[in-house]
């Protein structure tokens, strides 16, 4: 007894053909970029910083320049120590049909979060909060926004 193989229907082979054919003159690209910005502050040093016993130079002296310096409406002073380590990808595909016209679609997975701690200074300099975790929830949203970050965010650059 024979077993016959099924061929595919010549419609199917066909439409594949003429698929290959146009993905063959298409171009695709796929990317990939990492990216790092600063370096994670170790926990072990921002463990060593606590609210009403560590000044405004020791945490300096401890952890470095932040990142972001602002001072808030009620004259507390706020540093934010951030940083990055992200990977994103995405593909594109594209295809030129005539001379001057052509078609794309690309797609990215990228997320960016910004981990990061932030350290809230009263006014006379003495500590009064440490925060750790992504700085958007870190910092005040728009709606809360504080007029001292408005400010820097409206000068010319």
């Amino acid at each position: 007894m024979s077993v016959r193989r099924r061929r595919p229907a010549r419609g199917l082979r066909t439409v594949t053909s003429i698929a290959l054919c146009l993905l063959a003159t298409a171009c695709i690209n796929l990317n990939v970029t990492r990216s790092r910005t600063n370096a994670p502050l170790p926990a072990e040093l921002v463990d060593s910083i606590h609210p009403g016993r560590t000044s405004f130079g020791e945490a300096l002296a401890r952890l470095g320049a932040p990142e972001i310096v602002w001072a808030s409406e009620t004259g507390d002073i706020v540093l934010a120590y951030v940083w990055t380590d992200q990977l994103d990808w995405g593909i594109s595909f594209s295809y030129a049909f005539q001379d001057f016209v052509s078609a794309g679609l690309s797609w990215e997975a990228n997320d960016i979060e910004l981990p990061g701690v932030v350290l809230v200074f009263r006014p006379d300099l003495e500590l009064r909060s440490v925060r750790r975790g992504f700085l958007r929830d870190l910092l005040p949203v728009p709606e809360e926004a504080d007029p001292a970050l408005e400010a820097l965010a409206n000068i010319p650059g």
